[in-house]
């Protein structure tokens, strides 16, 4: 049985990041619900999502299983129907473990797809595998992987290839897509997630000094700090970094009112 502490799925998620999200979101999350509606087994699997940290690929992911309506069954049905895993988490040293985990996953998935397509032709299951170059590093490297490794490679690919998209769909994430298998760009529609402009750090660091209750001079702070780093850097900064400049002038906005 799967450790039940591998699975992590909100009751809800967050506001928008930007624009760029939200039409991405729309579009992967309308292919998969077209799908569903329409029962055909053998369309598009799912979605690679790749890009440096702090660019809004986790975010995404779980946006587009609320979308789904996923997020709004009971707590353990959304558990069932919503299979969250992190590839680290999958892979253990003994011999032949990591296949039955991973095969474990996609029949857990198909029972349970079976049984919401039994309800409504718009509901199914969506797999997110976390961190995937964890697991599904690249063969070319050859005689460098050994023969396990190769194993439970071949048992995912396997069990993609059994995927009915009538009711299933699945999402991986990566921060190293250089070190992933190629076979799996044959398998899943890649996606890369840039760093974002400055544009949108601001209205994303706008957001979220607001949901936070933090007043317009603070929240200029942040912008201005956000402004600063990103010119000095000559660079985008990520989603990551402009929620920790946030949070740092969330913590003098809220110490000032002590």
């Amino acid at each position: 049985m799967v450790n039940s502490m591998l699975t992590r799925v909100p009751e809800r998620v967050d506001f928008f990041i930007g624009e760029w999200h939200n039409s991405l979101v729309t579009k992967c999350s309308g292919i998969i619900k077209y799908q569903w509606r329409h029962g055909i087994k053998d369309g598009i699997r799912g979605f690679l999502f790749y890009g440096p940290p702090g660019t809004g690929k986790t975010w995404c992911t779980w946006k587009i299983a609320e979308i789904l309506g996923l997020l709004d069954l009971p707590e353990r049905e959304r558990e069932e129907a919503v299979i969250y895993r992190d590839c680290a988490d999958l892979a253990f040293p003994r011999y032949g473990e990591t296949e039955k985990q991973i095969r474990f996953v996609f029949e857990q998935g198909r029972r349970k797809a079976m049984e919401l397509r039994k309800r409504g032709k718009d509901l199914g299951v969506l797999y997110i595998f976390d961190d995937a170059e964890a697991l599904f590093l690249t063969r070319s490297y050859g005689a460098k992987l050994d023969t396990w490794y190769i194993a439970q490679l071949n048992v995912f690919f396997h069990e993609l290839d059994l995927m009915d998209t009538s009711s299933e769909a699945i999402i991986l994430a990566t921060n190293r897509r250089d070190l992933l298998d190629e076979a799996l760009l044959d398998r899943l529609y890649p996606i890369e997630f840039p760093l974002p402009n400055v544009e949108m750090l601001i209205e994303y660091a706008k957001k979220l000094c607001q949901r936070l209750g933090v007043d317009k001079e603070y929240t200029m702070l942040a912008i201005n700090e956000i402004k600063r780093r990103s010119s000095e850097l000559h660079s985008n900064l990520s989603f990551r970094d402009a929620r920790r400049i946030v949070m740092e002038r969330y913590i003098e906005f809220t110490s000032s009112r002590i």
